[in-house]
């Protein structure tokens, strides 16, 4: 009763400090967003605890009791496991994928903050999804007044976004790292002034990004390394490059980080890369339902296959499942939400053709390359709807910040509400 008492002031006090030093705007939003991401969290254990009866998230914590349970025999034997992974008296823990092992140490310490209180240790993890992302907003916020509100609504009311970003799983601690990655990214691109503590904050960073979706990371690094160097050595000596240059040029500045990277990982090499994407489909139509899955027919692990797929694989990763594809509640729900973010996306192209330019048209470029290659990869590899739900999060609130920063439904809805509102006061 004490810890838990204890873990819950600790984590009051930490969002409270916080909040006292915002001065912003934003600073009503931040309690509620809070909550939401907490509420998102426990609402996520609950779900796989009675809905599903388990999952991934009450396996890692039994994992990660298991582990914290070396405590007992001495500090020695816990810490040597996070350093090599292995002990005698957990031999079942030795078959554990790599990127799953690293989480479960991870999660191991929260185990041993909350008590072994896996609610508490869910609270940690959200509140660390929330600050990651709160402070990517403000800094969003801070480039462009206008981008305030979608960026605000895209990573903490989408209901997917809060749900999967948050509580004890994977993808929590890894958007909590890409989202400070962007922060300091950000900070460069807009020439604000970097800290030396920012430069050794990306270390842990990247580690844990690395470690948890390695993928995240083999796209985004490209992606910001290339505007990196578009924004501060070519766009300022080639001042008159038209639109269409900029685009071609950053494509073939692009190619160079992506050959490296493919030499970092041994599922990056170019046919490894392509075996891994088919195998993975494979393996998800062969335990998924037939109508829980996007279908691929004929896709082989060569170039021209790959290619001829990537267009039903994008709208997947945005749209999918549609209403008509919904079999379950959860599935519902989640149809719901796509049914949105198609219309907004209807919205967002209208405004485009209409001439009105998505949020800083040189930083629409990464956003559109980091979604649109994140997507097809995981529509591709993980066609199951359920999994690609929960996946989609290392790119949704990105791509849902496109799309609502111009928005030509949103900007009628807006004064058709101001309309109203002029109406009923007068």
């Amino acid at each position: 009763m004490l810890i838990s008492v204890v873990n819950i002031l600790l984590l009051f006090a930490i969002a409270f400090m916080v909040w006292r030093k915002q001065s912003d705007v934003l600073k009503p939003w931040y309690w509620p967003a809070l909550i939401l991401r907490i509420c998102g969290g426990l609402f996520l254990g609950v779900l796989y605890n009675g809905y599903y009866t388990g999952g991934d998230t009450w396996v890692y914590f039994n994992d990660a009791m298991a582990v914290a349970s070396l405590v007992r025999e001495g500090w020695s034997d816990y810490l040597d496991f996070l350093w090599t992974g292995h002990h005698s008296s957990l031999p079942q823990l030795g078959e554990v994928p790599p990127r799953a092992l690293f989480f479960t140490k991870l999660t191991s310490v929260a185990v041993l903050l909350s008590g072994g209180n896996y609610w508490l240790a869910s609270c940690w993890f959200s509140l660390a999804s929330f600050l990651s992302a709160w402070f990517l907003v403000r800094e969003i916020s801070s480039i462009k007044s206008s981008w305030r509100g979608p960026a605000l609504f895209s990573f903490f009311f989408v209901p997917s976004v809060v749900c999967w970003s948050s509580g004890l799983i994977k993808e929590s601690l890894a958007m909590s790292a890409l989202c400070y990655i962007v922060i300091v990214f950000l900070r460069l691109w807009s020439a604000k002034r970097i800290s030396i503590w920012y430069l050794i904050t990306l270390l842990p960073a990247l580690w844990l990004l690395w470690g948890l979706k390695y993928y995240y990371l083999a796209i985004l690094l490209p992606v910001m390394v290339t505007e990196i160097i578009m924004q501060c050595l070519i766009r300022p000596r080639f001042a008159g490059l038209s639109r269409y240059a900029d685009v071609l040029l950053w494509v073939v500045l692009f190619m160079i980080p992506v050959a490296i990277v493919s030499v970092l990982h041994p599922n990056f090499y170019p046919q490894r890369l392509l075996d891994v994407i088919v195998s993975n489909y494979e393996a998800f139509h062969a335990i998924s339902e037939p109508h829980d899955v996007v279908h691929y027919p004929g896709m082989a692990a060569e170039p021209s296959s790959i290619i001829l797929h990537a267009p039903k694989a994008l709208v997947a990763a945005l749209f999918r499942p549609f209403i008509w594809e919904a079999s379950n509640v959860i599935q519902f729900l989640a149809a719901g939400e796509n049914l949105v973010v198609l219309v907004l996306t209807f919205g967002f192209v209208i405004a485009v053709v209409k001439g009105r330019n998505p949020p800083g048209s040189s930083l629409a470029l990464p956003l559109i390359m980091y979604f649109t290659l994140l997507g097809i990869f995981l529509a591709l590899s993980t066609p199951n709807f359920g999994t690609l739900s929960r996946y989609r999060v290392g790119f949704e609130p990105f791509f849902i910040l496109l799309i609502t920063s111009r928005n030509s439904l949103l900007r009628w809805l807006t004064a058709r509400l101001d309309r109203n509102n002029k109406a009923l006061v007068g």
